[in-house]
């Protein structure tokens, strides 16, 4: 799987925002895609699953911060 897809890439952005909002625990997937402006299709196609995407979301917190800190 591509992960310089636009759509994939905009999930992970209205992720982390909806993260900063309302924490991981609150991030829904409808919720999710409305804000992306992407069907749950897409959701699906790009992580299979909630948790798939939020271990990738996790990962790239955890990657942005090593790099800041380092």
């Amino acid at each position: 799987m591509n992960t310089q897809n636009p759509t994939r890439l905009l999930l992970l952005e209205q992720g982390l925002r909806l993260c900063r909002e309302k924490g991981l625990r609150g991030i829904k997937v409808r919720e999710l895609a409305a804000r992306a402006g992407v069907n749950l299709g897409s959701f699906v196609y790009h992580f299979g699953n909630r948790e798939q995407f939020l271990d990738e979301l996790q990962a790239n917190l955890a990657s942005t911060f090593s790099r800041r800190v380092t």
